[in-house]
C-alpha cells in the first residue's frame, strides 16, 4: 500500500532529524541551512556526508 503523502513528509523529518544528530547539529541549524538562512560550511558537508555513508 502507498503511504500518504503526510506519512513520506513525517518520514522525512524523522530522517533529517537522524542526520543532523550524526553531525551532531541542533535541529535549528539543519533548519537553517535547509531555508537558506545559513549557508554550510565545508565542515558541515563533509560531517552530512560522512553521516551519509558517502566516501571521500
Amino acid at each position: 500500500m502507498p503511504r500518504s503523502p503526510s506519512s513520506s513528509a513525517q518520514a522525512a523529518r524523522e530522517a533529517l532529524a537522524v542526520l543532523s544528530a550524526r553531525c551532531g547539529w541542533h535541529p535549528a541549524k539543519t533548519t537553517r541551512i535547509q531555508h537558506g538562512d545559513a549557508q554550510p560550511t565545508a565542515a558541515d558537508i563533509r560531517a552530512w556526508c560522512t553521516a551519509c555513508g558517502a566516501a571521500r
